[in-house]
C-alpha cells in the first residue's frame, strides 16, 4: 500500500487493518492512484532532467560554434585587412611608377613603400643582368642593403636562397624574419 493512504488511515482509523472493509475496492482503487501519479512523476522528472541535459549539451555545442564563428571572422577580418595593406601598397607603387621617370629613384621609392607599408626590416630588388647570368642588387631600403649596394652585390642566378629560388625559378617570394631573429642593427 502507498506509504501516502497508510498515513491517512493511521491518522483516521489509528491503523491501516483498522479501517473497514466496505472502503476496500475505494481503498484500492486510491492506492492505484497513487501509485500512478507517482509513476507519471518520477517520468516528469526524469524528462525533465532529460530536457535540462539536453539543454545544456545544446547550449555546449552553440558555445564551440560561436568560438569557431568568432575565430573565423577574426582570420577573415585579418585576411581583409592584410589584402586591403597590400592594394594601397599596389596602388601607392603604381602613383609611384607614374611620376618617377629614373629607374633608380623608382626602386628605392618601391623598396622604402613596401618596408613602410609591411614593416619590413629590409627590401631589396634584384634585376637580372644582361646576359641573365646574376641576379643584381638594385634597391635596398636598410642600412645593410645600403652597404651590400655600394659593394655592386649580385647573385649567380639559381643558386641557393631565396633570391636563388626566385631568379632560377621566376615565381616571386617574400620571407618574413624568424621568430626570435635579431634585426642587423641589433648586431652592430
Amino acid at each position: 500500500m502507498h506509504s501516502l493512504l497508510q498515513r491517512q488511515l493511521k491518522r483516521h482509523f489509528g491503523s491501516v487493518e483498522a479501517a473497514p472493509q466496505s472502503i476496500r475496492v475505494f481503498l484500492d482503487a486510491v492506492n492505484r492512484a497513487y501509485e500512478e501519479a507517482d509513476a507519471d512523476r518520477a517520468l516528469l522528472e526524469r524528462s525533465t532532467e532529460l530536457t535540462s541535459q539536453e539543454l545544456l549539451d545544446r547550449n555546449e555545442q552553440l558555445r564551440r560554434h560561436e568560438q569557431n564563428l568568432e575565430q573565423l571572422v577574426a582570420e577573415r577580418t585579418a585576411t581583409l585587412e592584410r589584402r586591403s595593406v597590400q592594394l594601397r601598397v599596389a596602388s601607392d607603387v603604381a602613383r609611384a611608377i607614374a611620376s618617377v621617370q629614373d629607374l633608380d629613384q623608382l626602386l628605392a621609392s618601391v623598396t622604402r613603400l613596401i618596408s613602410e607599408r609591411f614593416d619590413f626590416y629590409h627590401v631589396g630588388i634584384f634585376l637580372l643582368d644582361a646576359a641573365r647570368e646574376y641576379a643584381v642588387l638594385r634597391a635596398a631600403n636598410s642600412q645593410g642593403g645600403q652597404h651590400m649596394l655600394a659593394r655592386q652585390h649580385r647573385l649567380k642566378v639559381g643558386q641557393v636562397g631565396i633570391v636563388g629560388f626566385v631568379t632560377g625559378a621566376g615565381e616571386p617570394r617574400a620571407s618574413r624574419p624568424r621568430t626570435g631573429a635579431r634585426s642587423p642593427q641589433s648586431e652592430h
